[in-house]
């Protein structure tokens, strides 16, 4: 493998050439003055020719190595200089035809690769409710109702406590949807059963009751779901409404039993916590928890009335 000298020993060889070549001249001199044949009549011309021609050979020895130049000049068009090789190190090493050389792949710039990404998210359809169960849903549903522990009444001329049942409830929600958000109306009917009366200790003790409480309710709600896992969802809403309550008590005070009928249109609002999965596609099960609040209505106060819904939904 063919090697170069360090540049620092090549600069020294050409100078210890050019002292050594000077060095022989001196040494030379004397001894051709003994030997000149006496034919040279000028002695100082013949030491002139002597200087001449060593002057000559001077020059020729500089223009060959290039002394009076730049010696960096002379290795600035070199292949080897031009390759990638370090030019601070101390020598100059030549690559083997037979050696491989490993080229590494361009780098891409980080503002590319920001922007690729970018182009790639926006390229991914983001997951919602809308894009993921549907546009359009119709949920209707089956549920219990549990009212409070009982309803005061004020009919009676004094406040008597009626003790109410778990009832039962139905009804149908119809609601669009734009990405998370949604907007629903709802109608449903809710039924309570009345089972006895308790009154002031200085008054009666408590009776026996009967009777039942009818709730025909409309509203409208708006609410946020987001989807989750390979087919789940959850969502939360609120809104207000109306409803025509029709409350029908038979009290028994002794002899008789008296029987208290009032029906009226009421202020209703409500807060709605749903939880669905997809059992098919366009078609979801669900459950419910809803609190429905009414105003108080003639001699009822109002109530809250805590509702759980399960049905079905279909999703377009």
């Amino acid at each position: 493998m063919p090697k170069f000298l360090p540049k620092t020993y090549q600069y020294i060889h050409v100078e210890s050439l050019s002292l050594g070549i000077w060095m022989c001249l001196i040494l030379v001199l004397p001894l051709s003055t003994f030997a000149q044949p006496t034919s040279v009549s000028n002695q100082a011309a013949y030491y002139d020719q002597l200087e001449e021609r060593a002057r000559s050979l001077s020059e020729k020895l500089a223009a060959f190595t290039d002394t009076k130049k730049n010696p960096v000049q002379r290795y600035e068009n070199s292949p080897v200089l031009n390759s990638d090789v370090d030019l601070n190190s101390s020598f100059v090493k030549i690559a083997d035809e037979n050696e491989s050389i490993s080229i590494s792949s361009p780098q891409i710039p980080t503002s590319v690769q920001d922007e690729t990404v970018e182009i790639l998210e926006d390229d991914v359809e983001r997951l919602t409710m809308q894009s993921r169960v549907g546009k359009y849903y119709i949920q209707p549903f089956l549920g219990i109702s549990i009212p409070p522990h009982h309803i005061n009444f004020k009919g009676l001329g004094y406040l008597a406590e009626i003790k109410t049942e778990i009832g039962h409830a139905v009804g149908i929600n119809i609601g669009r949807r734009w990405g998370n958000f949604e907007a629903e109306i709802h109608y449903g009917y809710v039924n309570t059963e009345f089972k006895k009366a308790i009154y002031p200790a200085f008054y009666h003790h408590p009776q026996h009751a009967s009777g039942q409480s009818e709730l025909f309710n409309g509203g409208a709600r708006l609410g946020y779901g987001l989807p989750f896992g390979t087919g789940g969802w959850f969502r939360f809403a609120s809104g207000v409404g109306f409803a025509n309550r029709k409350d029908v008590l038979n009290l028994d005070l002794g002899p008789t039993i008296t029987t208290f009928l009032e029906s009226e249109t009421i202020f209703t609002y409500d807060f709605l916590f749903s939880l669905g999965y997809e059992v098919k596609k366009d078609l979801d099960a669900f459950v419910a928890y809803r609190v429905l609040g009414m105003v108080s209505k003639g001699d009822f106060d109002e109530s809250a009335m805590h509702l759980l819904q399960l049905g079905l939904g279909a999703n377009f």
